[in-house]
């Protein structure tokens, strides 16, 4: 199977790459992993090179339809084979890849609410604490710096199951939970419509965690035009707008009701830069205010 899609991978690279020419490369299997929000990644990078226009010239997006890992999303970078991917930002990321360091979604990957069984709701709604949610497992990605974040807070996991299969094993399973950025989580159950699966509204995890545009090392003049672009966006009010104005965003934070949640500060141990720690969690105070008077209206 592996095997199968590697193929189906470097076919795609091929004819991409035949048909456009010199044009800028991603992976957007948005539909495959009933994942929609990365449709927002790919607006926000399209308004982005847009805006730079003036500086840099025209742009022509290529997306290609597939389904790898993050990890692997990185070795194909660094080969050449795609231009730009978009993810958790991490020491061994910015080793190996080249980061733009504007934060794309406001520190929301760091919000996380609990996607559980909804056998499960009364179980959940009487933990109080963040030993009592230790009690519990987290289902993650292999490779998400989300698994380390979680064990170093001493938060039991599991990263046994494929990345897409994920929400099946909270539907087939008790006692598991997936925990999904406060963007993601109603929209995608919304995609899935497994009416097994239900939100924890009593339990909010909040840890810095920033969401960045990476380029191969090399590749410096995508780095500059992409982060031309996004400053100008962020300078007007663009960036914001798009953030809170985006129809999967407004799904989900309109849906949230964590109000009263009882939010578990988690120590992000990959995340060194005492000043970025401060703006994301700055930025995820905003988010949070935001979402208190979405309830008070």
């Amino acid at each position: 199977m592996k095997n199968y899609i590697s193929l189906i991978f470097l076919f795609l690279l091929t004819f991409t790459a035949t048909v456009y020419g010199d044009t800028i490369h991603y992976i957007d299997a948005s539909s495959l992993r009933h994942n929609p929000n990365n449709k927002y990644f790919i607006e926000v990078l399209t308004k982005a090179l847009k805006t730079s226009e003036p500086e840099f010239g025209k742009f022509k997006l290529s997306p290609i339809d597939t389904l790898i890992s993050q990890e692997r999303q990185l070795r194909e970078l660094n080969k050449g084979n795609i231009d730009v991917f978009w993810t958790v930002s991490t020491p061994m990321r910015e080793k190996v890849a080249l980061p733009i360091k504007i934060p794309l979604i406001k520190g929301a990957y760091g919000l996380r609410v609990l996607v559980i069984n909804k056998l499960d709701k009364s179980v959940f709604s009487m933990l109080n604490s963040q030993e009592g949610l230790a009690g519990k497992i987290a289902v993650l990605g292999k490779d998400w710096p989300d698994a380390a974040i979680f064990r170093a807070n001493k938060l039991s996991i599991n990263t046994e199951a494929p990345e897409y299969s994920l929400y099946n094993v909270i539907a087939k399973e008790r006692g598991f939970y997936f925990p999904r950025a406060i963007t993601e989580a109603w929209s995608e159950l919304h995609s899935l419509e497994n009416p097994q699966l239900t939100i924890d509204t009593h339990h909010l995890l909040q840890y810095p965690s920033a969401v960045y545009f990476f380029v191969a090392k090399d590749n410096k003049k995508l780095a500059e035009r992409i982060e031309v672009g996004l400053n100008k966006m962020r300078r007007s009010g663009q960036l914001d707008a798009l953030f809170y104005e985006y129809p999967l965003h407004q799904l989900s934070l309109a849906a949230s009701n964590i109000n009263n949640a009882k939010i578990y500060q988690l120590n992000n141990p990959l995340f060194v830069n005492s000043d970025e720690k401060v703006a994301l969690k700055k930025a995820q105070n905003e988010v949070l205010r935001h979402l208190k008077g979405l309830s008070s209206n």
